[in-house]
């Protein structure tokens, strides 16, 4: 008997698929808008990555829900997805970088946002 992965497994992949598809729909729009999707990235190193924004999916802690009593048959558990997001502005634009990192964060967190609303279609 093999054992399978975890379901949290399945709800990074299926998180992760629906940001790409996200990037892809904004890159479409405008290639500013584009941003990469990496999945359990423990070292997101994007110094090299200027003008791109990053949101890497994560899986925080899993764990017994407190709300549930544990004295069930099932456990059911608590899990807590982290989206870190890194955004490194271009030197040289009309903005300072650091301007300009932080109005693309802003966009990536809405962007992350409206795919986590996305997931109730699954």
């Amino acid at each position: 008997m093999a054992i399978d992965y975890p379901y949290w497994y399945s709800l990074k992949s299926n998180i992760v698929s629906i940001l790409e598809e996200i990037a892809t729909e904004e890159a479409a729009e405008d290639s500013a808008r584009n941003f990469n999707v990496s999945n359990s990235r423990w070292f997101p190193w994007i110094e090299g990555l200027q003008s791109v924004a990053l949101a890497n999916v994560m899986v925080q802690n899993v764990g017994p829900n407190p709300a549930r009593s544990q004295a069930r048959k099932y456990k059911i558990d608590q899990i807590e997805v982290m989206v870190d997001m890194y955004a490194i502005g271009k030197s040289g634009e009309t903005l300072p970088a650091d301007e300009v990192a932080a109005q693309r964060l802003d966009l990536l967190t809405n962007q992350v946002r409206e795919g986590l609303t996305r997931l109730k279609k699954l």
